[in-house]
């Protein structure tokens, strides 16, 4: 990934994948814990417990995991996207502050 100045830059960052995701009911605003999804946080720098509560994504994904792979694959490519845009994110975070 370029920096728009075509010098590449690396960015690192962590993805947490959670087999217990906390949601929040809209009606109650009662939070309640879905022990049968997968949710996905991505993040740059140091991990924050209340970014993760509220920037976590929860998929469509539900456990148990299909046997045949399937949900997998769409796991995977739901961390690639959220890596995509994290990146994106984080670049124009860099350009703009520069």
């Amino acid at each position: 990934m370029t920096d728009g100045t075509g010098v590449s830059q690396s960015i690192v960052f962590n993805v947490v994948i959670s087999l217990q995701v906390f949601d929040i009911d809209p009606n109650s605003l009662n939070v309640h814990v879905l022990f049968d999804r997968i949710g996905i946080f991505a993040y740059v720098g140091k991990y924050s417990g209340s970014r993760a509560f509220n920037e976590m994504i929860i998929t469509d994904i539900e456990l148990p995991l299909d046997e045949k792979g399937g949900d997998l694959i769409s796991l995977i490519r739901e961390l690639d996207d959220l890596c995509k845009n994290v990146s994106k994110a984080y670049m124009g975070h860099l350009h703009n502050t520069s």
